[in-house]
């Protein structure tokens, strides 16, 4: 390994070691049939940093003199953003460049090329230059969508016809980014790919071959080697019966030496999480262990602890209008339909009616106003605010209730700690005084500052002024010293960073326009300024437009409202929300775990400042399809942390009706799970 070229972490360093020493050779059985590699690490372990090193490794090798060279970096188009934040002027994979450059182990010229990012998010976003005829994308680092990829227009067919040094695929597991990738490579060249994906071990054989024909040449499969096809087969017999052995070591090692030429997995432990289910009576279960931990006699006994001593009339009519529509789907005869019967019970146990109303949600909220109303008072004390994030399925009609009773359940809560504490009001008086007093010092910053800097200044000193009006920031502020200290320094960092941007621009001419989109997106560079019920609850779901979501999840990972998330599947992927969440609600269950894993990588990732372990919430009725999903829940954790073969097909499944596992035995699944750690 080059010295300097070091991003902080072993595993990230030595899968970056692994993949370049791997794609100089580029054999995987013959000369010259392999030009990638996959990052299959879990979430929230730096695969972007994997990616990004070994970017920048198989630049600097390359040593041009003459020119610049080109980085394409495709993603799913809410995580446009995210790639940005991690590139961008003042980030801090910019702050390793700069120390790789300062240790002269770097070449200037792919110092540029990481250093240049362009966020494609329209087809005329792209800096063309006119060559031979034709448009051609200028060098840098390029950020776009899969989606947009695959449209038409002048700037997109000009990066479908460069030639890429690196080309990275966040995601590579969803259908339309390897589609993405193909138009590239049918169109123009690429030297080097890195897939990035957390969930390939949870594919099916058929689509974990289509990512490996992106990164494999001459139709090379590697499903099709006696090796990996011997370890496949026993995996599929002991998963449909017990009496069969499973892999044995010979095959389980001969499979992981093959699959690791072009894979590379790192098992790190995960950081301090703590487990409970929430019964609809408002009583929390503290669980020992995670649910893949769990064994069919743990399973039963927590199910079974869920049913109330007495219940209320309210639950009652829940669980007679719960039995009514179960008969009601039946007399239809689409019992062969179980994902529509599946989807209606599921509904209906997470929304219920005026008449019945649902106990998970009357559950949850009084739940949340005694749990909310702690991390308030714990917040008092360490002088950080503690979020929590909640996970639901269902969006339309029912995301907006959702919200509205949490909003409903932190106001209880505010209104508890407002009692508890004598001092509030004292509090309050004191942090909106320091708000103001910071507002106009900054402001008065902003008189000799280049215009874009005005800006962002300008607009930052408006957002402290908005924030004097929130009750609970301003409780903060004056309760805690610390809080407000941290806020200006974060807030110093994006004015810098806007500052940077601009110096950027002026010293390179050819690439001023192109850093518009940077320097637009670091002029709103603070927060969310607090909207009606203090924008203490705040929404992610795709109902919201793309640049409403990537502002309350910039204002989600800061010190500042909303402390609480309501969150879509399209929040559960791809973006960072996790430096001050302390709770995660998971309202409804997935039949996928590899899904639940990643709405739980939301917070779990590096980066992370609370020192409290990460609480995980799951709301479950008994007596309803809550119970079977959590059962194939448990026992498709154990099952998804192998390769599976021939079994994914049945669980690949979301509908859970062909899909039912059983749970396995720990000793079983160690026996099985391929060790795909990174090896030079």
């Amino acid at each position: 390994m080059s010295r300097g070229l070091d991003t902080g972490k072993s595993h990230q360093n030595a899968a970056a070691g692994w993949a370049c020493v791997r794609l100089r050779s580029g054999k995987f059985l013959s000369e010259g049939d392999q030009d990638g590699v996959l990052f299959c690490d879990g979430v929230g372990m730096g695969k972007t940093w994997e990616a990004l090193a070994t970017a920048a490794r198989l630049l600097e090798s390359m040593r041009r003199k003459r020119h610049r060279g080109r980085v394409l970096i495709i993603c799913p188009p809410n995580l446009v953003s995210k790639w940005e934040d991690e590139l961008a002027a003042g980030g801090e994979l910019r702050k390793v460049l700069d120390r790789w450059a300062r240790t002269r182990c770097f070449a200037p010229w792919a110092l540029k090329t990481l250093s240049f990012v362009v966020p494609i998010r329209r087809s005329d976003h792209v800096k063309t230059s006119r060559r031979y005829g034709r448009f051609h994308a200028t060098s840098g680092t390029y950020l776009v969508s899969h989606n947009l990829l695959l449209t038409k227009g002048r700037g997109v067919a000009a990066l479908l016809r460069a030639k890429w040094d690196v080309i990275i695929v966040d995601e590579a597991h969803h259908p339309r980014a390897r589609k993405a990738l193909e138009e590239v490579e049918r169109h123009g060249r690429c030297t080097r790919k890195l897939l990035l994906s957390a969930t390939p071990f949870q594919l099916e054989p058929r689509e974990w071959s289509s990512l490996s024909s992106r990164i494999l040449r001459h139709g090379t499969n590697p499903f099709a080697q006696p090796a990996v096809r011997e370890f496949i087969n026993a995996v599929d017999a002991r998963f449909h019966s017990t009496d069969e052995p499973g892999p044995s070591a010979r095959q389980r090692e001969g499979a992981s030496e093959l699959l690791r030429r072009i894979a590379s997995r790192s098992r790190q432990p995960k950081s301090p999480r703590s487990y409970s289910v929430l019964a609809p009576s408002g009583r929390v279960i503290s669980l020992e262990r995670s649910i893949d931990r769990l064994d069919e006699g743990g399973v039963a006994t927590l199910l079974g602890s869920l049913e109330p001593t007495e219940r209320s009339q309210s639950e009652e009519d829940f669980e007679i209008a719960y039995l009514r529509l179960r008969l009601r789907l039946a007399s239809r005869g689409d019992l062969d339909e179980r994902t529509f019967v599946a989807t209606e019970l599921r509904r209906f146990v997470a929304r219920g009616t005026s008449d019945a109303p649902s106990p998970r949600l009357e559950a949850l909220t009084a739940w949340a106003a005694a749990a909310w109303a702690n991390d308030l008072e714990r917040a008092f004390e360490i002088g950080v605010p503690l979020k929590t994030i909640v996970f639901t399925s269902w969006v339309r009609g029912h995301a907006d209730v959702l919200k509205e009773r949490l909003g409903q359940a932190f106001d209880k809560a505010v209104e508890v700690v407002r009692r508890r504490r004598r001092d509030w009001g004292r509090c309050r008086a004191t942090g909106r005084k320091r708000f103001l007093e910071e507002a106009d010092d900054l402001a008065a910053t902003a008189a000799g500052a280049a215009v874009a800097v005005q800006r962002a200044v300008r607009k930052a000193a408006d957002d402290l002024r908005a924030l004097a009006e929130d009750e609970v920031a301003t409780a903060l502020a004056g309760a805690h010293d610390g809080y407000l200290r941290r806020l200006l320094a974060d807030l110093r960092r994006s004015i810098a960073a806007a500052d940077e941007a601009r110096t950027a621009g002026e010293a390179d001419e050819d690439r001023r326009g192109s850093l518009r989109q940077a320097r637009d997106a670091l002029e709103s560079v603070f927060v969310l300024p607090p909207r009606p019920n203090h924008g203490w609850v705040a929404r992610y779901t795709g109902d919201e437009a793309r640049t409403e979501r990537d502002r309350v999840s910039t204002a989600f990972r800061r010190l500042t409202p909303p402390w609480v998330l309501v969150a879509s599947n399209v929040g559960a992927e791809g973006i960072d929300l996790h430096t001050y969440t302390r709770r995660i609600v998971h309202y409804d269950l997935e039949w996928n775990p590899a899904k639940m894993e990643q709405r739980e990588g939301r917070a779990d990732r590096v980066g992370r400042r609370l020192r409290e372990p990460l609480d995980i919430l799951y709301c479950l009725v008994p007596r309803t399809y809550d119970e079977r999903m959590f059962h194939q829940l448990v026992a498709r954790d154990r099952w998804h942390g192998v390769l599976l073969g021939k079994a994914a097909s049945r669980l690949a499944k979301d509908d859970g009706a062909q899909g039912d596992a059983r749970i396995e035995a720990d000793a079983a699944l160690r026996r099985m799970t391929l060790d795909l750690s990174p090896r030079g």
